[in-house]
C-alpha cells in the first residue's frame, strides 16, 4: 500500500520493507507542521503516581475481597450468556460483558476537559503508548456532552493489576461528547504461550473495558448506562475476536473493534528495541495523510510526554485508535445489573 502526500501540513518518511516476493515502499506520515491543538501543557493536572513521583493508590483489602466474591454473581447470573444476550446485549449493539476484573473506586484521571491519562511512565516504558479517542452519542446520533467513564484494562502482555489502581481510572467527555485517553495497547491474555499463535485459541483478544454513564441533568436523565469492551486486534483484523473464547457461546461483536493506526515510531523497522516485537505483532496501518486531526492529536500528546514525563527513555505515542458509542434510552422495565 502506498500513501501519497496530499497536504502541505504533513511530513512523511519512506520506509522500505521486504517479504518473500516483493519490496514495498510505505509512505508514513510522521508529524504535522501546523501548530498542535490542545490546552497549554503547563496547565495540565497530572497525578504524581503517573509520572513516578508517588506510589499508586492501593485498593482496600475489604473492597478487593468483595469484588472477588462478586465475580461469581457477575459470571453466572448477571452475565450468564443467554440471559445477557436477551437483555443488555439485545438493547445496545455496542454493549459487551463487564468481565471479572472490575473494581469500583478508581481515581480521577482527567487532566483537562475531554483528556485523560490512564498509563504511568512506568507502564509506557515497557508497553507501547496508545491514544484512544471515544465519542459518545445520544440515541438520535447527536454528541452527548460530559458523559462519564469508568475505564480499566490489562497491560500489552495481558496482566491486570488487582491490588492497586493501576491502568484504571475515571474521567469525563468534553462538551462535544469526546474524550482522548493516553494509555497503552491492551494485550491478549490466556494460559499458555499459545497466545502468540495465529488464531489465539482459548484466549481473550486485547480489549479496553469501558463503563459509560450519562451526564447529570436533563441531557442524561432518560439514558441508560453502557458497559462495553472495545478491542485492539492485530492488523485491524477481527478474526482475533472470533477466536476469543468469550465468543464461543455468542456471536463476536466485531463492531466493537477499534480501528488503530501506527505512528512512524511504531513501524517495525523504526521502532526502538522495547517496542519492535509489538510493532511486528500488531502491524497497524500507518495514519493516512488525510488523518490531520489524528496527527495533530498525536503531536500534542507527544509534547505532553516530552514535557511532563521526562526520563532517560523518550516516550512517544506508538499508535492511536478511535471508536464511537451510542447510549440508549432507559427501558421501561429493568432490574439492577440487567
Amino acid at each position: 500500500m502506498s500513501f501519497a502526500t496530499t497536504t502541505a501540513t504533513t511530513l512523511a518518511n519512506d520506509v522500505v520493507t521486504e517479504d518473500e516476493t516483493s519490496v514495498l515502499t510505505h509512505r508514513i506520515p510522521a508529524q504535522t507542521t501546523s501548530s498542535v491543538v490542545g490546552p497549554p501543557i503547563s496547565s495540565l493536572s497530572i497525578p504524581d503516581e503517573l509520572t513516578g513521583k508517588a506510589p499508586y493508590e492501593s485498593i482496600p483489602l475489604l473492597r478487593r475481597a468483595f469484588y472477588t466474591l462478586r465475580i461469581f454473581y457477575v459470571l453466572f447470573v448477571m452475565e450468564f450468556p443467554l440471559l445477557w444476550s436477551w437483555l443488555k446485549g439485545a438493547r445496545n449493539e455496542r454493549a459487551d460483558l463487564e468481565g471479572p476484573f472490575y473494581i469500583a473506586g478508581a481515581p480521577d484521571r482527567q487532566i483537562a476537559e475531554g483528556r485523560a491519562i490512564i498509563a504511568s511512565r512506568e507502564d509506557m516504558e515497557v508497553n507501547p503508548p496508545y491514544v484512544l479517542t471515544v465519542r459518545i452519542l445520544t440515541p438520535s446520533g447527536d454528541p452527548l456532552p460530559y458523559a462519564k467513564f469508568d475505564f480499566w484494562q490489562a497491560t500489552t502482555t495481558g496482566w491486570y493489576y488487582n491490588s492497586k489502581y493501576r491502568l484504571r481510572g475515571t474521567f469525563q467527555a468534553d462538551a462535544e461528547g469526546k474524550c482522548q485517553i493516553l494509555t497503552v495497547i491492551a494485550g491478549a491474555y490466556g494460559l499458555s504461550s499459545a497466545k502468540e499463535s495465529e488464531d489465539l485459541k482459548l484466549f481473550r483478544a486485547g480489549h479496553f473495558h469501558i463503563m459509560v454513564y450519562p451526564p447529570d441533568g436533563e441531557d442524561g436523565k432518560d439514558l441508560e448506562n453502557l458497559t462495553t469492551q472495545v478491542y485492539v486486534c492485530r492488523k485491524n483484523d477481527p478474526k482475533d475476536m472470533r477466536s476469543d473464547f468469550l465468543n464461543y457461546l455468542r456471536a463476536a461483536r466485531t463492531q466493537n473493534m477499534v480501528h488503530s493506526w501506527a505512528t512512524s515510531a511504531f513501524y517495525p523497522s523504526l521502532s526502538s528495541p522495547t517496542y519492535s516485537a509489538f510493532a511486528t505483532k500488531y502491524s497497524f496501518p500507518p495514519v493516512p495523510p488525510t488523518g490531520i486531526d489524528t496527527l495533530k492529536s498525536i503531536d500534542w500528546w507527544n509534547a505532553v510526554l516530552a514535557e511532563r514525563f521526562p526520563g532517560q527513555q523518550q516516550l512517544k505515542v506508538m499508535a492511536a485508535g478511535e471508536t464511537t458509542l451510542k447510549l440508549n434510552k432507559k427501558p421501561w422495565l429493568s432490574f439492577p445489573g440487567f
